[in-house]
Formats: structure tokens, sequence, C-alpha cells
């Protein structure tokens, strides 16, 4: 019985180290992991519309020498929309400590859930990776020309909105400085 249990053990660990068929990323192999290659093709595919202006395309930048604004104002908030209604991409320019920008670009897939998001400050490079399920299967810093991993969680400030509603309805949202352009 213990040789069983202790086989049993050893067979469920082994394939908990796989995600759905594919081989679970590491340092060595996260480019051409094949969940995160499908998670790139759906980002050449959504930046292919946009170059294409498949996408409807919003835009708001913000006053940030208005006295509303708070502490950390965001600069600019745009999505590019699907025929779908479901927003395919949304990019956030933040302005954060010493007045430097934070750039976050999250990714939705048909299906509204999110895939990727891309965040980028001083010197600094996120990737966070989601699969078709929406579980967070890989995230990745890149500070210079060295990545290492990161421990990121599905739910963090850089995830969110998890969603493409969620993400519209950011979009949406009245912030604190006067608008200067909406497009």
């Amino acid at each position: 019985m213990r040789i069983f249990l202790s086989t049993l053990l050893s067979v469920l660990l082994f394939s908990s180290l796989s995600y759905a068929g594919s081989e679970l990323p590491t340092l060595d192999n996260w480019v051409n992991n094949g969940e995160i290659r499908k998670v790139r093709d759906l980002y050449s595919h959504i930046q292919t519309q946009i170059n294409e202006n498949v996408l409807s395309f919003k835009s708001i930048k913000y006053d940030m020498e208005d006295k509303g604004c708070a502490t950390y104002p965001i600069k600019e908030k745009s999505i590019y929309v699907g025929e779908d209604g479901f927003v395919k991409k949304m990019s956030v320019t933040q302005i954060i400590s010493h007045r430097e920008p934070l750039l976050l670009e999250r990714y939705y897939d048909d299906h509204g859930h999110i895939r990727f998001v891309f965040t980028k400050r001083v010197g600094v490079e996120v990737r966070i990776y989601f699969s078709a399920e929406g579980v967070l299967i890989w995230s990745v810093e890149k500070n210079g020309k060295e990545y290492s991993k990161t421990n990121h969680e599905k739910g963090d400030w850089e995830t969110n909105p998890l969603s493409a509603e969620l993400a519209l309805e950011f979009f949406n949202r009245v912030e604190g400085c006067k608008v200067l352009r909406n497009d």
C-alpha cells in the first residue's frame, strides 16, 4: 500500500508540472513555450488589427497640471475595441514617483479574458501571461538585458481589470484630472 501511495503521489506531482499538455515555462524555455506562444500569437493578431485600422480607437488625455489630479495621476487612457464590442487592448500611461511615466498595456481575447499584460517603467519591463482559461501561467521582468521570473498573482494591480468588460468600465471612469482631449 505504501508503494502504491508513493507511486500515485509521484504521478500526481509529475503531472502537475505540466500545463494543458505543455511544459511549464521556465527562464530557459519561456520564449518558445507552447502556452506563451499562443499568447504571443494573440498579441501579434491584435497589433496587426491595430495597424490595419480594424479596431475602433478611443483615447482620453488628462491635464497633469490640474489641481484635481491624484498623487499618481493617469496621463492618458486608450482602448481598441473589436466589432464584437470587446476591448482588445487597453493602454494606460500613469505618472509615478519623480514624475516618471508608467505604461500599462493589457490585451484581451475574443471572449473578453485577459491574456497578456505589459508594463514599462524606467529601465524595467514586465510581461504577464494568462491562459485562455484565465490562469496566470508566467510572469517575467526584463531589467536591462537580463530576464528574471517574477511572482505576480491574478488580481494584482498590474493585471486589473481582468476582463474586457471591466476594462471598458475603467476607461469610462471619471478621473480627478481635467480632460484635455477625448477622441
